[in-house]
Order: structure tokens, then C-alpha cells, then sequence
């Protein structure tokens, strides 16, 4: 049986009695990765993530109890030398 590649993917889960959200997601290739969170002005509010990783699976938990509630995006955007792939998810919270 073949297994099936990896496909880019971001998933974000709000987990409201910790003040926390769980961000998951799918890198099928080694690549230089942005994880960042935006209000709704479009400014960056939170660093994640700026450095090169394999691919594979990976879950941070972004802590959010110092923000206010609002709407935030969250932007992942990976980056090699033949490609950038980027994909976002809106919270409230």
C-alpha cells in the first residue's frame, strides 16, 4: 500500500477555560516557517514561529489571556526555494 503524502494544512482551536489556542499543522517538506497571529487592523500581535523545520506534524499553544477579545487571524507561511505556501484561520476571542 502507498502512502499518502502530506498535504500543507492549518488548524486552529480555541480552548477558552485555559485562555489558550492550540495551532496545528502539516508541513510536507523542510521549509523556512512564519507562524504569526494578526488583529483586525492587520498588525502583528504575536511571533510563533520564524525558522527552518523538517516536514511533519506540529502543535503550539499560543497563550491569549493578555489580549483582548476581538478577532485575530493566524497566518502560516512556509517558504523554499521553489515555493511558498500560505494558509490562514480567523479565532474569536
Amino acid at each position: 500500500m502507498e502512502e499518502v503524502p502530506y498535504s500543507f494544512q492549518l488548524a486552529v482551536e480555541k480552548r477558552v477555560l485555559e485562555k489558550k489556542a492550540k495551532i496545528s499543522f502539516v508541513l510536507p517538506y523542510a521549509a523556512h516557517v512564519l507562524l504569526r497571529v494578526f488583529n483586525d487592523e492587520d498588525e502583528e500581535v504575536r511571533l510563533l514561529l520564524n525558522e527552518k523545520i523538517n516536514e511533519g506534524e506540529y502543535t503550539i499553544m499560543f497563550n491569549f489571556n493578555q489580549l483582548p477579545s476581538a478577532s485575530y487571524t493566524v497566518r502560516l507561511v512556509a517558504e523554499t526555494d521553489k515555493a511558498i505556501d500560505k494558509e490562514t484561520q480567523t479565532i474569536q476571542l
